[in-house]
């Protein structure tokens, strides 16, 4: 019982210590891109190597997309680098959004949720056997949605420190060419034009 509630009294004290208010403003960044580019896999290297030299990773990478996390000073050079390594820049979409009420009102709930914690903790001692499992059963509850909330906070967090960037990769060489050249040497040489003249087909 004593190193049970040792545990619980460890993990209110590091999310107290963690939950306070955030005032200021904070922007979750994100950018969605298509680019056609003459080598896929190339283009995925380079894009993952520009975001790791810029404090970034990737988290995906294929041959149709990349996806990578990199902080958000570094996007204005983005479109930059990207035109560089494109054919051509189909779409660029930049997005932001500010998760400071959303902070706020987690933080708030974890504040909530501690002193509540911290209530019952108080009343552990004097109460007797079935009081103390009762205590304990709602304690642990409490302790489940603090956590569950300071993940949030940690995703929140990590959205604003890092901007979420993907990128669609297309083959500039799907082009179809003007011409399909028959299997029929003769027919290349002779031309479909007076081919169907020849038959009796052309312009009728």
């Amino acid at each position: 019982m004593k190193r049970r509630l040792l545990i619980f009294a460890n993990l209110l004290c590091l999310v107290s210590l963690s939950a306070h208010l955030f005032a200021q403003q904070n922007l979750a960044v994100s950018v969605e891109a298509q680019i056609a580019v003459s080598d896929p896999d190339q283009a995925a290297h380079s894009i993952s190597l520009w975001a790791e030299q810029h404090d970034g990773y990737f988290v995906v990478r294929s041959l149709d997309r990349i996806s990578f996390r990199v902080p958000p000073k570094a996007l204005p050079e983005l479109r930059a680098a990207l035109d560089k390594m494109a054919y051509q820049v189909l779409t660029y979409n930049p997005a932001a959004q500010d998760v400071s009420n959303e902070l706020s009102k987690v933080a708030a709930g974890i504040t909530s949720r501690t002193d509540a914690a911290d209530r019952i903790m108080k009343y552990l001692s004097t109460a007797d056997v079935s009081g103390t499992l009762a205590f304990e059963k709602e304690l642990t509850g409490l302790v489940e949605e603090i956590e569950s909330l300071e993940g949030r906070k940690r995703y929140l967090l990590d959205s604003v420190a890092l901007a979420r960037v993907e990128v669609g990769l297309s083959s500039a060489e799907r082009d179809i060419p003007e011409v399909l050249p028959s299997s029929f040497a003769w027919i290349n040489n002779l031309g479909l034009y007076r081919f169907l003249n020849a038959t009796g087909r052309g312009g009728r």
